[in-house]
């Protein structure tokens, strides 16, 4: 039988629960700090074998998630996460901007057509080299 007795480790799973509980709840991203801090515990928790491992996990699972939830409702880019709904109407405006860049080089390049700027061939005299040498 280990140190602890089963109303102990209930208690402290309780505890981590309720920590995670609070964490969820909370508008706001938690902090980097509140995270750390509940990771801390975790991880104490598991060492002293309050917790399995299998909890521990979930536990970690969950906080995970709800940082990856949070990143992403909230349309922060970070660490590679960006919110799907911002990323599309990125790339929706930007391939609205690439269908008006087309057309305005196309009617760009029909206007330059209609014009004549073709020269002819005589017109364009090659530049003449001087085959005088000066000395000093």
């Amino acid at each position: 039988m280990g140190v602890f007795n089963d109303n102990y480790k209930k208690n402290a799973y309780v505890e981590l629960e309720k920590d995670i509980t609070q964490l969820e709840s909370k508008r706001e991203m938690p902090s980097k700090d509140d995270m750390a801090r509940f990771n801390a515990n975790v991880q104490f928790a598991q060492r002293l074998r309050l917790i399995s491992i299998e909890k521990a996990k979930e536990l970690r699972k969950r906080i995970h998630d709800l940082e990856y939830t949070r990143r992403t409702q909230t349309g922060l880019i970070d660490d590679g996460y960006e919110n799907p709904l911002e990323r599309e109407i990125r790339f929706s405006n930007m391939e609205e901007l690439k269908k008006e860049i087309a057309e305005d080089r196309a009617s760009y390049l029909a206007s330059t057509e209609t014009k004549d700027c073709t020269r002819p061939a005589e017109s364009i005299k090659a530049p003449e080299k001087s085959e005088v040498v000066h000395s000093r």
